[in-house]
């Protein structure tokens, strides 16, 4: 039983912690409407998956307290499939808004490109006609 007990801390701990930290960061995305708005859905998606992870990782911390005390084989197998099933949707959740946040910053690094060459092909449109009209 102890050892459940003792992960059951840690997961409520870490629960805790990430529920903390996502509420900062809604807070911190509210008092910034000047945020452009790919952003702005970006971020809140983003809080949107991280919250539902936060919740299963309370869940599962409720999974730890519980699954020391049950004796029946047959319900301990269904018990800790059910867990297992929770933290199969976590990782699940969590490749998603890996994809997510690599598909956002891929198209970050493009617009950033982008920008770069606009910018250095007008720096080079300035430096010909300058050299052009003191010719």
């Amino acid at each position: 039983m102890l050892p459940y007990l003792f992960i059951a801390i840690v997961l409520l701990v870490t629960a805790l912690w990430m529920h903390a930290h996502q509420r900062r960061l809604a807070n911190r995305l509210e008092n910034h409407p000047e945020m452009p708005p790919a952003k702005t859905r970006y971020l809140s998606s983003q809080i949107r998956r991280r919250t539902k992870i936060t919740y299963l990782v309370f869940a599962l911390a409720l999974g730890f307290v519980f699954g020391g005390v049950i004796r029946d084989p047959m319900i301990f197998i269904a018990y800790w499939m059910a867990i297992l099933t929770l933290v199969m949707w976590m990782l699940l959740l969590g490749l998603v808004d890996a994809i997510s946040t690599w598909s956002y910053l891929s198209v970050q690094r493009d617009q950033q490109a982008a920008r770069k060459r606009a910018l250095e092909e007008e720096a080079r449109h300035k430096t010909s006609s300058g050299r052009e009209s003191s010719s």
